[in-house]
């Protein structure tokens, strides 16, 4: 998987949170920020089907294939070879829910 993720009004490059969930089962997921930059590519497990999401305080979640809507959502399976390009923009909305992100990939906690 290949794109960018920029702000749909200005087009200024944004380094989203990203979660990856797998359908087969849900509780199975991947999930931070330092995923993806504004431009990206990350390599999904082929011939498995995942639900992705991207967000960023201040802004609309994106579900694939591009909506803020979850419940259009639908999952993505690539197979062995496969590539799919995406532009993602993201909404801006003062209203969002602040969330923030997972912690970075690679953060490693101490007792």
């Amino acid at each position: 998987m290949t794109g960018t993720v920029t702000d749909a009004v200005t087009s200024a490059p944004l380094s989203p949170c990203i979660e990856f969930r797998l359908v087969a089962d849900p509780n199975t997921f991947l999930s931070g920020n330092g995923l993806a930059n504004a431009k990206f590519r990350i390599l999904i497990p082929s011939d498995t089907e995942v639900l992705w999401k991207v967000w960023l305080d201040g802004y609309k979640p994106w579900y694939y294939p591009g909506t803020s809507d979850r419940s259009m959502a639908t999952s993505l399976r690539l197979m062995p070879g496969q590539v799919r390009a995406l532009g993602i923009e993201l909404q801006p909305d003062a209203a969002v829910q602040k969330t923030g992100c997972p912690m970075p990939i690679g953060t490693v906690i101490q007792p």
